[in-house]
């Protein structure tokens, strides 16, 4: 009986002590699962529990445990594919300070030197990808911006010239770059179909300025200018055709000193004005003031002009006496 009783106790005992064993390795397996590995690992708390704490207790528990021991030589390879995993998913920053914590957990620093240098390299390139998008961003929100001045034009050139300079042989820049010259051209050709040449003409030449060599900046300046003298032509002939030529007869040594149309709007005169003195104009009604030898009187003279003729007008009275003009002549 006393050995009985002895057995039992004993099976008991051990019994408890393969429990606390396999409670243990239960949970080492499942910090393992979670991801929670090593103390001081990102997104844990410093006293959280860790496998490899859970495996080396397990150790002191029961020195030699197989399972522990394998467990504990894995956790490197597992920490190494979690890594990896993070910089798939574009995890850098938590990819970073896993590696950070393990390359200290073991004291090795080597054992990570090169997964960190990809991992920086990485972010490298990420932080010049924001970069990249916030100025494209910028770009689009400038080319945007409508209507086109010479002062935006100067603005988006600049901005192109520090993204280029800062991201060179990006296709995105070169993209920008184009969508830029087509809006100036397009906007261009615009004002100028609407007749607007001297503001075509003012963006087409501060675009040149700044892109001297863009062929199709240069044909669309060219266009802007054939435009202009097109319409210009058609102008003076639109004009001759209805014009007719007022000539003024006032002899000797008068002088023409203005000439208004019905709405009182007064024409240029020629340099010279004395007369005898021709003037195409517009057809209409027009008064003539004329100035007489003396300098002191004046004149006005009715004229109606008609389309493609001439019509010629004289003042009814003498602009001076027989003995002024001899006078004058110098007899």
């Amino acid at each position: 009986p006393a050995l009985l009783t002895a057995q039992l106790t004993a099976t008991s005992r051990l019994n408890a002590r393969e429990r606390e064993i396999q409670t243990r390795l239960q949970l080492a397996e499942r910090l393992v699962s979670s991801g929670q590995f090593i103390p001081g690992q990102p997104g844990m708390a410093p006293d959280a529990d860790n496998a490899s704490q859970a495996f080396n207790q397990l150790l002191e528990f029961d020195p030699g445990n197989a399972k522990a021991i394998e467990g504990l030589g894995e956790l490197s390879a597992k920490i190494d594919t979690t890594i990896t995993r993070l910089q798939r998913e574009g995890k850098l920053t938590e990819a970073k300070a896993l590696a950070m914590a393990a390359q200290q957990h073991y004291g090795d620093p080597a054992l990570y030197e090169i997964r960190l240098a990809n991992i920086d390299r990485q972010l490298e390139e990420r932080t010049l990808e924001q970069e990249l998008e916030s100025s494209l961003a910028a770009l689009d929100e400038s080319l945007a911006t409508s209507p086109l001045t010479p002062e935006l034009i100067d603005r988006i050139a600049g901005e192109l010239r520090t993204v280029s300079g800062r991201f060179p042989d990006q296709v995105e820049v070169s993209e920008r770059l184009s969508a830029f010259i087509t809006k100036i051209a397009g906007q261009v050709d615009e004002l100028s179909l609407a007749g607007q040449d001297a503001e075509a003409k003012n963006l087409a030449d501060r675009a040149l300025l700044l892109y001297p060599s863009n062929a199709r900046l240069g044909a669309t300046r060219a266009s802007v200018e054939q435009r202009r003298v097109e319409r210009e032509a058609a102008e003076r002939r639109r004009i001759a055709e209805m014009s007719g030529i007022l000539a003024i007869d006032a002899s000797p040594w008068g002088r023409v000193l203005e000439i208004r149309n019905s709405d009182q709007v007064i024409q240029e005169l020629p340099a010279g004005s004395d007369t005898p003195l021709s003037m195409t104009l517009l057809e209409g009604d027009y008064t003539v003031v004329i100035a007489a030898a003396d300098g002191e009187s004046r004149f006005e003279l009715p004229a109606r002009v008609q389309r493609q003729q001439v019509e010629t007008v004289r003042p009814e009275q003498s602009l001076m006496s027989a003995r002024d003009y001899f006078e004058k002549s110098g007899w």
